[in-house]
């Protein structure tokens, strides 16, 4: 398995351990976005490209924690920051 670009925290490596990925290029966001083989997701943005409109992977790790059980949502399996980026992993969606 290739390394990702950047060197991940801690509880996002042991989310993601052992699962080979694969970098998803469709969609707006500024986010770095890959599929583990796994069912999992994992956005990363650096800090500094953070926007105020879309806001940050905080803020959407929190409206999705909110809306776990009222509509379907990917389940937030961890979310972590260091200096330079953010960092979360998420569950896939079922459906179409």
């Amino acid at each position: 398995m290739t390394s990702l670009p950047f060197r991940m925290p801690e509880p996002i490596e042991l989310a993601l351990a052992g699962q080979t990925w694969s970098a998803v290029d469709v969609g707006m966001s500024k986010a770095d976005v890959f599929r583990f083989d796994g069912g999992r997701y994992l956005k990363t943005v650096r800090r500094a490209e953070n926007d105020a409109t879309f806001g940050n992977l905080d803020d959407e790790r929190t409206r999705l924690e909110w809306l776990g059980g009222k509509v379907p949502v990917p389940t937030v399996v961890a979310f972590a920051r260091d200096d330079s980026r953010d960092y979360l992993v998420l569950s896939e969606v079922v459906g179409r």
